[in-house]
């Protein structure tokens, strides 16, 4: 399955900036870079969905956004769903602490190293730092 990166904004990287195989979900103009139900029917839809023609079991997090009524609907033709209860996720969700958990560390130090030592500083009108590029931060 292709990794998902959940940016803020309406405007996606140009496709050249954008590795092969990864898949970007733009959350929309005014929206924090937050999940929510909306771009987990999207990953449900683009990524999960996908090749399942057998029965699957996905475990996730007590969180709202992957317990609503429409969630429930749209996987229940091929998936049983499993909620982790909070606390419990170092345990039960070995992905997360195998995989998430080092690539939001690696994200998060080039965004330090970008913001400390390499930036190109831009300001904003108020006089604000601009964020580094989308595809500064894929690459």
């Amino acid at each position: 399955m292709a990794p998902l990166v959940h940016l803020p904004g309406v405007r996606p990287p140009n496709k050249d900036d954008i590795p092969r195989g990864l898949v970007v979900y733009m959350c929309g103009s005014g929206h924090k870079s937050w999940i929510n139900e909306e771009s987990i029917k999207f990953w449900l839809n683009k990524l999960w969905g996908r090749n399942n023609q057998r029965r699957h079991l996905l475990d996730w997090g007590a969180f709202r956004g992957h317990i609503t009524t429409s969630v429930k609907e749209q996987v229940k033709t091929n998936t049983d769903m499993c909620v982790i209860s909070g606390g419990c996720t170092s345990k039960l969700q070995p992905a997360e602490v195998s995989w998430n958990r080092p690539f939001k560390a690696k994200l998060a130090e080039l965004y330090d190293d970008w913001f400390i030592f390499r930036g190109p500083v831009s300001t904003t009108p108020k006089g604000n730092r601009r964020a580094p590029s989308k595809p500064f931060l894929l690459c």
